[in-house]
């Protein structure tokens, strides 16, 4: 972990080894200091080699009390790699006070025969927002319904889907990569519906621009 100074590999020889299939959780007490000033743009991070070698061990969740896992400056560019481990993950959370831009309600409507359509209430900085899109799907139309709100150049480069469990109420999670203005951001989305957790996701990376 950067910015902490420990290698991952004296932390796993530390707790005697480790199992694959099991939860890994690397503590830093960086979580202590959610109230400062700096919590995110000074949080500890992984490192690409950190990170490859959590992934060697298999885990199936990770856990950090460290809100930012990349190096913000310069990404190092793991997700996807940690993406197809199909990890769990479980991080220090933001303070609420940077998210900024906050859903207060959805919906979406999509079917054979009918144009999906999306109408979304957003609230910014406390000011309240609200806009409708069409699209080529639920999850598109709900994206161009923030972007008739948030007027920014954002592209997404990436969008996963991933179960957590099986069954007709599965929960599921969603990985996005956005680019703006030359930086990559990543956000993280989880939910029984799909388009729920998508915008969820989408926003998230909203908030780290």
């Amino acid at each position: 972990l950067c910015r902490v100074g420990t290698p991952v590999k004296y932390l796993v020889e530390a707790a005697g080894g480790f199992e694959p299939g099991t939860a890994m959780a690397i503590w830093t007490d960086w979580g202590r200091r959610w109230r400062d000033a700096d919590y995110q743009r000074c949080s500890p991070y992984f490192s690409l080699e950190g990170m490859r070698r959590v992934l060697s061990y298999k885990p199936f969740l990770l856990a950090t009390d460290s809100c930012a896992w990349e190096n913000r400056e310069k990404p190092q560019g793991f997700y996807p790699e940690f993406y197809a481990a199909d990890i769990l993950m479980l991080a220090g959370a933001d303070r609420a006070e940077n998210h900024h831009i906050k859903v207060d309600w959805l919906q979406a409507t999509s079917g054979i025969g009918m144009k999906p359509v999306a109408s979304i209430g957003v609230e910014i900085a406390g000011e309240k927002f609200e806009a409708a899109a069409t699209g080529n799907g639920p999850v598109d139309a709900s994206i161009n319904a923030i972007r008739q709100i948030i007027k920014r150049q954002v592209t997404i480069n990436e969008y996963t889907i991933q179960g957590v469990s099986k069954g007709a109420d599965d929960c599921c999670k969603v990985h996005m990569q956005v680019e703006h203005e030359g930086r990559v951001y990543y956000g993280f989305g989880a939910s029984t519906d799909i388009v729920s957790a998508s915008i969820e996701a989408y926003v998230d990376c909203l908030n780290k621009l």
